[in-house]
């Protein structure tokens, strides 16, 4: 690949490859001891809490292991006192229930305090999607924006 289409550019591309011949794609990934390449999360989805970054795919990855939960996608929450709060878009398997606080207290109890829900959790249905079939994390900051105006 040469880099991403850019219709201003004369050959068509923006070649966004550095240096030593990694391409940009603003994904970040860590390689195994295998040196497999694991891509976990969109870099402009980490977000401050204070002066603390947060990866939403951390939070994610504890609130999937709550056996009700089918889906999940966190944000962070634009929050003038503190950048921003994360916030968890929770969709529950069918026949099975589970409340704010038990998401919350599984979040509490497995993560620092700069990544917990500070923001709250929201139960949908579905979560929007990406093209690619990912979550659409743009898409429910949009919504969370949205709810904090309302």
């Amino acid at each position: 690949m040469k880099g991403y289409i850019n219709f201003s550019n004369k050959e068509g591309f923006r070649s966004v490859v550095d240096e030593d011949g990694w391409l940009d794609t603003g994904d970040l990934g860590f390689f195994d001891n295998d040196d497999h390449l694991y891509v976990i999360e969109r870099l402009n989805m980490i977000f401050k809490y204070l002066m603390h970054q947060v990866s939403p795919v951390d939070i994610e990855g504890v609130i999937l292991q709550h056996p009700s939960v089918q889906s999940v996608g966190v944000v962070g929450v634009p929050n003038p006192e503190t950048t921003s709060a994360a916030r968890a878009y929770v969709v529950i398997k069918p026949g099975c229930r589970v409340t704010e606080e038990e998401i919350k207290a599984i979040v509490a109890d497995n993560m620092p305090f700069y990544k917990h829900l500070h923001g709250g959790v929201v139960f949908m249905d579905k979560l929007p999607e990406s093209r690619g079939g990912k979550v659409d994390k743009p898409a429910l900051l949009k919504q969370a924006i949205r709810e904090k105006k309302s």
